[in-house]
């Protein structure tokens, strides 16, 4: 069974994350009421093998939202 991640941060600080969901079942999230600026995102998803996570994150994207 595969699990999946996103996460979401200013491109201007990013050691504080504005979304950090872990675990989820969906593979959609509604995100709402950001500021405008510009942003990053990534997800991944995960899956348990024999005990073992295996992890597999994609790469880094930007989104830019204005007024």
């Amino acid at each position: 069974e595969a699990f999946y991640a996103f996460q979401l941060w200013d491109k201007d600080n990013p050691g504080k994350l504005i979304v950090d969901e872990l675990g989820l079942r969906n593979t959609a999230v509604l995100v709402s009421n950001l500021d405008p600026g510009t942003y990053r995102w990534k997800t991944g998803s995960f899956q348990i093998d024999e005990g073992d996570v295996i992890k597999v994150w994609g790469p880094v994207q930007e989104l830019s939202i204005t007024q």
